[in-house]
Order: C-alpha cells, then sequence, then structure tokens
C-alpha cells in the first residue's frame, strides 16, 4: 500500500478558553475574541512549556496563532526563551519578506513560525515535525488544512511522526 501520511501523535493540552463560550451560533469565531486566549496568564504558562518541550525535540515547529497581535506576542516568549522565531502575517509581512522568512523556516534558521491564517492551506513542508495548534475554529476543514500541515511524508525521514498539540480543544470540539 502507498503511504502519502504520516503517522499522527495528538495531544489535547488544556487552556482557557471559557470566554468564547458567549459566540455561539457563528460560522467561526472572530478573531478579536480569538486574541484574548494570549493574555490569559495561565494560557501564557502552559504555551511556554509546550513550545519548550517541542523545540527541545524537533527542528521546525509551526505555531498557528489566534490573531496577529497574539502571534507576536507569542513570538516574544519564544524570542525571551531563545528560541529562533519569528512571525509571518498579512499586515505586517509583503511577497518578499514571507519567502524570506519560509526559507529561513525550511532551512531551519527559524525553529519555530508563528502564524495566522498565511499556512492553512497550500503550504507544503515534509520536514515540518510539529504543530502548536493555539487557535479554536468551528471549522473542520480549517483545522484539518492546519494539521495537514505537519503530516506530510518526509522523504529524508520516513519513520516521522507528526506532533500536533491542540491548545484550543478543537477536536473535542468537533
Amino acid at each position: 500500500a502507498l503511504h502519502y501520511l504520516s503517522p499522527i501523535k495528538y495531544i489535547s493540552q488544556k487552556t482557557d478558553w471559557s470566554f468564547l463560550d458567549r459566540a455561539l451560533g457563528r460560522v467561526d469565531y472572530d478573531e478579536q475574541e480569538l486574541g484574548m486566549w494570549a493574555n490569559i496568564d495561565g494560557n501564557r504558562d502552559i504555551f511556554e512549556r509546550a513550545l519548550t518541550w517541542a523545540t527541545d525535540q524537533f527542528d521546525r515547529t509551526l505555531v498557528f496563532a489566534p490573531n496577529i497581535s497574539a502571534s507576536h506576542s507569542l513570538c516574544q516568549i519564544a524570542k525571551r526563551l531563545g528560541i529562533q522565531a519569528e512571525t509571518i502575517d498579512s499586515q505586517n509581512d509583503n511577497k518578499k519578506s514571507r519567502e524570506a522568512k519560509l526559507k529561513r523556516f525550511r532551512e531551519g534558521k527559524t525553529q519555530v513560525l508563528f502564524n495566522v491564517a498565511i499556512l492553512t492551506a497550500g503550504y507544503d513542508l515534509p520536514s515540518l515535525d510539529c504543530v502548536l495548534m493555539c487557535r479554536a475554529t468551528k471549522s473542520l476543514r480549517l483545522y484539518l488544512q492546519s494539521i495537514g500541515r505537519a503530516i506530510r511524508i518526509d522523504p529524508d525521514k520516513p519513520e516521522k511522526v507528526a506532533q500536533i498539540v491542540d491548545m484550543a480543544g478543537n477536536l473535542e470540539r468537533f
């Protein structure tokens, strides 16, 4: 049988998303609301531990952040920990800067790349080991596209097991 996807190790890391309880009935959550997650002290502490775990084990980790402000805030946590990290988003990057950041990530010069809806679909990096999903969603499609970034078979490391750390309770929501 042909194998196109890596096995997955799924880790559900509980964090506080209770502020979304009042957002029922919408197709998906508002980015402004989602960003509140990064302002909760306990969430930042759990994120820091998960990030340290990921960077201690893997060469490349892709973070799906709740919004642009949170992406930059979480990236600062990574930098404070001495991790080579960058953000990529639609407000602060043009095509040239995005290409440069993706090149550094692909080459391993950047260990953690934080993004907001830029690398959800159409981005292929078989050597990507880990996704930290720090964005709640009601969309199964968005969730699967996001985690799908890590589950490509790596021809240089066919035994790779993709690590998905869901910090937003998405799987439980579906």
